[in-house]
């Protein structure tokens, strides 16, 4: 009996290089495509950060101005009870925006409850006595790129600090030390709104130790302050309520401030006009 034989098919099976070419070039469309739409994707993430970041700091800068000014502070002459309470000055009369009437410094007198205090002149936060009890009302300076007050928005954090609500503020512009590029890689000249507050409120003279230094924004092209007077219905660009003689004893109706800030990598500038409005009995 004759035995059969079986051959096996020894031809090996696979891919040809022209596959394998054709095979790795779809794949490197594939990569690429992905790595494009990645790319893409972190770079829209990037700006909308920076924008978030850009436009969300000068609501915070907002916000603060609005805080202190709008809680900005004078004592009143009849702040005090009974015969502590009574002006040397007469009254504001109805329809002005007078706030602390500005009256000569009264003599050294005693009253019913023995306190005796000495006349004291003004000085860059607080205006001259104007009873004899000592009560002095707050200043205010301002000019288009410096604005300077007292407020009661002070948050007093530390238990057995010597401080209360009350605080000097300080709104300036500086010359910006690292001013950004524009697009074409040149230096611009641009600002830093700096913001000073002391809780030492009643010194005469400066603290370096309690003074706080604030930089509230940099990259600013321009900013200005304005000032409403209330009686004439027009905006100045300077007020003292101390030494200029038409708005003695008086505050502004309204601040306003106009801020142009540099849009972070871009040749552009974003402008925000915002008024405030202090909150005191004119």
């Amino acid at each position: 009996m004759k035995k059969k034989t079986f051959h096996r098919n020894l031809k090996s099976s696979g891919f040809t290089i022209i596959e394998l070419m054709i095979s790795m070039t779809i794949l490197s469309f594939i990569a690429l495509g992905i790595y494009q739409s990645s790319t893409q994707s972190f770079s829209i993430r990037d700006n909308l950060e920076r924008d978030t970041d850009f436009y969300n700091s000068i609501r915070v800068v907002l916000d603060v101005m609005t805080r202190d000014i709008t809680h900005m502070y004078s004592p009143m002459s009849n702040a005090l009870p009974g015969d502590l309470g009574k002006s040397n000055a007469p009254q504001a009369q109805n329809g002005t925006n007078t706030y602390m009437p500005q009256q000569p410094t009264p003599p050294k007198t005693e009253s019913k409850y023995n306190l005796t205090v000495e006349p004291t002149a003004s000085n860059d936060f607080w205006g001259d006595t104007i009873n004899s009890q000592g009560v002095r009302p707050s200043r205010i300076q301002g000019d288009t790129n410096k604005l300077s007050f007292v407020s009661i928005s002070h948050m007093r954090l530390f238990e057995d600090t010597r401080e209360s609500e009350l605080t000097k503020i300080t709104y300036q512009l500086e010359d910006d030390t690292e001013p950004s590029l524009d697009t074409h890689g040149n230096r611009r000249s641009t600002k830093v709104l700096i913001k000073l507050e002391d809780p030492d409120v009643f010194s005469d003279k400066p603290n370096s130790e309690t003074e706080v230094r604030y930089t509230l924004l940099n990259n600013i092209k321009s900013m200005e302050f304005k000032y409403l007077d209330g009686e004439k219905d027009r905006w100045e660009i300077r007020w003292d309520n101390v030494t200029m003689a038409d708005f003695k004893g008086n505050f502004p109706f309204l601040i306003e401030v106009t801020l142009e800030v540099y849009v972070p990598k871009t040749d552009n500038t974003f402008k925000v006009i915002q008024r405030f409005r202090p909150e005191l009995p004119l």
